[in-house]
């Protein structure tokens, strides 16, 4: 069982919380808790705030409309959730946090517990399109085991399947599509050019190849913001000055969605990794 913390709506920076398990030891008021070792039990848990505001509008390509608004705050208070059931037992668990969501550990990445993008990897994990019954990140399985693979380079077609379902441009996916990773990428490719999202006319020989972090912020930001910028004085030590990219690099960075290396670096040459893109698709949740 994995327990992930969500924004707990509160405009109080980024702050990290920490999500306690406890073994049941007759305490509890449900005497019918078995006694279970909180090892059973993995916890994560992050919290960006939302604090950038920006007027709706429209582009082109089928003029979605989108706004934005800042976050209120809300009373946030300890809660004890019960009836979790690990391997068959129950546990309690206490966590500061007011909003939770629950996954099997059968469902859980193995290979991304100690990484640095876990908390972003397994929040975006929980997310299903129910609607059309898809996830919006998949992973691989390996020796009955699922890995994520974080620092393999994202392809271009996972980039857009997981951007293009997590912001709602896709409406409907037969069961052939969705099975039919060939399928399923062209399709993406197809929806990302009619909303002018992809403008390259090569696109269909890159869908199984890697794409740069630039590419990555442009792409992302024709699909949140449209022709919509925000302005701010930051920026990378090496994306000083106009770029091709600057204007989407900078409206990222302000809302949040992009964050650069500790040397104060961006790396738009570099080609993105699939822990990266999951982060960026992760923040970008907040902004719907």
């Amino acid at each position: 069982m994995t327990v992930i913390g969500v924004d707990d709506n509160v405009v109080d920076g980024t702050k990290a919380y920490t999500i306690i398990t406890t073994t049941n030891t007759g305490s509890t008021i449900d005497s019918a808790y078995s006694v279970i070792n909180p090892d059973d039990v993995t916890g994560s848990n992050y919290d960006n705030d939302r604090t950038v505001g920006i007027s709706s509008g429209s582009g082109g390509g089928g003029g979605r409309s989108r706004s934005r608004s800042t976050v209120q705050p809300v009373t946030n208070t300890a809660t004890q959730v019960n009836n979790i059931i690990v391997n068959n037992k129950k546990v309690v668990v206490m966590t500061s946090k007011n909003l939770l969501t629950f996954t099997n550990t059968n469902e859980r990445f193995v290979d991304t517990s100690s990484h640095w993008a876990h908390g972003y990897i397994q929040h975006l994990r929980q997310q299903k399109r129910s609607d059309i019954d898809v996830n919006l990140l998949e992973g691989y399985t390996e020796n009955n085991q699922k890995l994520f693979k974080p620092n393999e380079l994202m392809t271009l077609g996972q980039y857009l399947k997981i951007f293009l379902l997590s912001q709602g441009f896709i409406e409907d996916l037969d069961s052939d599509t969705k099975e039919d990773q060939t399928k399923l990428f062209a399709t993406m490719l197809a929806t990302a050019r009619k909303e002018d999202i992809i403008r390259d006319d090569n696109a269909e020989q890159r869908l199984n190849k890697p794409l740069n972090r630039a590419e990555a912020v442009v792409i992302a930001h024709r699909i949140l913001f449209r022709d919509q910028y925000l302005q701010g004085t930051a920026s990378f030590v090496d994306t000083q000055g106009q770029s091709w990219f600057s204007d989407e690099l900078q409206t990222l960075r302000e809302a949040e969605v992009v964050v650069g290396y500790q040397d104060g670096s961006f790396k738009p040459a570099s080609f993105i990794t699939r822990a990266e893109a999951a982060a960026m698709a992760a923040r970008s949740l907040d902004l719907q």
